[in-house]
């Protein structure tokens, strides 16, 4: 039968081997973290979209039957749409 320490001082060397390398892989795991957050562009700023009122819809969906169109750009608060290429004002 083995010496009880030298029994215990081979579970002490494997319990500091799982030990060593648990850290290890903690470590690399790590660095990828730091790797792909550091090389990974930044998202795009959000774009706010406001939405119409109640009364601008019904204004604009009477533009649109007027001049027989389904939808129109709107920049600066100014409508248009393009009509055999030329810019219209709604």
């Amino acid at each position: 039968m083995q010496d009880p320490d030298v029994i215990m001082e081979e579970v002490d060397n494997g319990i500091v081997y799982l030990l060593k390398a648990l850290v290890a892989a903690l470590l690399i795991i790590l660095y990828l973290l730091a790797i792909a957050y550091i090389v990974t562009p930044p998202p795009p700023p959000r774009r706010v979209i406001l939405q119409p009122t109640q009364a601008e819809k019904r204004w604009l969906e009477k533009r649109f039957k007027y001049h027989g169109i389904w939808s129109c750009i709107e920049e600066n608060g100014e409508y248009y749409f393009y009509r055999h290429g030329k810019k219209c004002r709604l």
